[in-house]
């Protein structure tokens, strides 16, 4: 491990069923996406225009991995 890097240990949730409002960008979600360190079913958008942006990255995600 290099001296700039750490190790983070989170103590386990006292309710797995809580939920966060988060804001990201569309280029971070789009990565997380094509990287696969987020699905769709693990996230829903909370408004129409946000929906349709996330169904556009998704789609384009999954045509990289076609590639």
């Amino acid at each position: 491990m290099a001296a700039h890097e750490s190790i983070i240990t989170l103590p386990a949730p006292t309710n797995p069923q809580q939920y966060l409002r988060v804001e990201l960008s569309s280029l971070v979600l789009l990565r997380l996406l094509s990287e696969g360190r987020l699905c769709a079913a693990e996230f829903r958008c909370l408004d129409a225009a946000s929906h349709r942006t996330a169904r556009k990255l998704l789609l384009r995600s999954c045509v990289g991995h076609l590639r």
